[in-house]
């Protein structure tokens, strides 16, 4: 089962949905309507496939047609989004407002932005680009130096230490080698 919040978590920033309970694939299909007025059919189909991709709905002849709404609730009733308004999560300046985020809310982002991606580069705004960039590469999770353990620091240091070991070892016998060739070189002679 499908919640309602998990729906419109999907579906907001990449589509608006009339207000109308949601019971099947071919309602969802007649009733996205893009932001960007783009009616192409392969966008419904790329959004349907990211749903069932991401949340395991099942399509028309696996179940019927049924995507189940938690209590038959439409979805926009909650007088949180007037009918018309498009959902839109904001990812203005999210470098410096990551860390005071919730789990929950770090995670809205990345579904969304997830699903943006989904229909192209040229669907995302600026500040869209720089939020999946800072998500992908920024100092966040597991590059965050200012959370390392003593374990990790301890591994990092052995680790660099048996490197540099290596390396020294190997230029200490490179020298060596030179050495000797050209000993040998002279007494050839």
């Amino acid at each position: 089962m499908i919640t309602r919040g998990v729906l419109k978590n999907v579906l907001r920033g990449s589509v608006r949905l009339n207000s109308v309970q949601i019971r099947s694939i071919s309602q969802v299909k007649k009733n996205i309507v893009f932001t960007h007025n783009n009616n192409d059919n392969s966008n419904v189909n790329k959004l349907l496939l990211t749903l069932q991709r991401q949340y395991s709905i099942k399509s028309e002849s696996e179940n019927k047609g049924k995507i189940q709404v938690e209590e038959n609730e439409t979805l926009d009733n909650d007088n949180d989004n007037e009918e018309g308004d498009e959902y839109y999560v904001d990812v203005s300046n999210l470098e410096t407002r990551w860390n005071s985020l919730t789990y929950e809310s770090q995670q809205d982002i990345i579904s969304y932005l997830n699903v943006k991606q989904e229909f192209g580069w040229n669907y995302l705004n600026k500040e869209e680009k720089k939020a999946i960039y800072f998500i992908a590469y920024g100092n966040w999770g597991p590059r965050d130096s200012s959370i390392m353990s003593g374990a990790e620091f301890a591994f990092k240091l052995m680790t660099s230490m048996l490197l540099f070991s290596v390396l020294g070892f190997s230029m200490l016998n490179y020298a060596i080698d030179i050495e000797k060739k050209e000993q040998i070189e002279k007494d050839s002679k």
